[in-house]
């Protein structure tokens, strides 16, 4: 199985707090913010895969959702695969989240209604 870069970890870790925050029905950004005790941009870029956890907040993150068992080392596992860097070697820094995406990606799709790609034509 291939291990899927810390670029895609870190947004399976955003889609995961986002899930648990709507799963809460109680649970807010701006409740996020407060324990974690940063603003409510963190925590829009953490949920959009921009950013990352420490391990103290996603242990404050586990008590605040109130996980427990496989669920928190789960949790945590996952927020500390995030935090590891990527080994791209010698790429632009503007390209390594493209780069790390294409090691996680298992399919390729395109669609062209009028062009033809040049591999195909003959």
């Amino acid at each position: 199985m291939v291990n899927p870069g810390p670029q895609v970890l870190r947004l399976q870790l955003g889609r995961e707090i986002r899930r648990l925050r709507e799963a809460s029905g109680s649970v807010s950004r701006e409740d996020i913010a407060h324990a974690l005790g940063c603003g409510l941009s963190k925590v829009t870029k953490i949920e959009l895969g921009y950013s990352t956890l420490s391990a103290a907040e996603a242990n404050k993150l586990v008590r605040l959702f109130k996980l427990s068992g496989d669920e928190a080392r789960g949790f945590q596992d996952l927020a500390a695969s995030a935090r590891k860097r990527g080994s791209y070697g010698k790429v632009p820094d503007f390209a390594r989240g493209f780069v790390s995406m294409e090691a996680g990606a298992d399919e390729l799709k395109i669609f062209y209604e009028e062009l033809i790609p040049a591999l195909f034509e003959t």
